[in-house]
């Protein structure tokens, strides 16, 4: 249950932010993923095109880490798109 709070807190709060450093458009990366003990950590970073930039943490629960690659890429598709 603290885990989905914390997941819902930190939606909202890079929601605002992510609406922050838009301007025109956003293009987000994928800077990292790690996976450790059912553990997918990964960091993104947006570019604003006015050239502002915001880096943050996501963390998921995963079997594998091809899992965790997987949920990288379905991750940085989602924030690609605006959703």
């Amino acid at each position: 249950m603290k885990k989905l709070f914390f997941s819902v807190v930190a939606t909202t709060l890079l929601s605002m932010n992510l609406s922050a450093v838009e301007s025109n458009s956003t293009v987000v990366t994928k800077d990292n993923v790690t996976f450790s003990k059912g553990t997918c950590t990964m960091t993104f970073t947006a570019y604003g095109s006015d050239g502002s930039t915001y880096t943050w943490t996501e963390t998921y629960w995963a079997y594998s880490y091809q899992n965790c690659q997987d949920l990288g890429k379905y991750r940085l598709d989602e924030l690609n798109e605006g959703n």
